[in-house]
């Protein structure tokens, strides 16, 4: 499996870490500000291509019910990341000017 760019292990690990504190995942709003995106659309795309590579699974429709798959908690102990401005598959993982 390619590392994960920064963003979406940011997001993994505010998933595990509100699932701790809360016993259920965060809902998309309250996702976004952790993460710091601010469009809704941006979080559950992001989701969306975390849930896509088998890392994430939902019981219902509903985000809030999401949990992380056994790889994904093996990732979260690994920290492999992408890190920013690294090529991966002809494509920047981050731009050097975004932060």
């Amino acid at each position: 499996m390619t590392p994960l760019k920064a963003r979406r292990f940011q997001m993994l690990d505010e998933i595990s870490r509100h699932i701790e504190e809360h016993g259920q995942g965060p809902s998309i709003r309250e996702l976004g500000p952790a993460v710091g995106l601010s469009s809704s659309s941006s979080v559950a795309f992001q989701l969306t291509q975390l849930e896509q590579r088998g890392l994430l699974t939902r019981r219902t429709r509903d985000w809030s019910s999401v949990r992380l798959t056994t790889a994904a908690v093996r990732l979260l102990g690994a920290q492999e990341v992408a890190p920013r401005g690294v090529r991966r598959g002809g494509r920047t993982a981050y731009p050097a000017n975004r932060q």
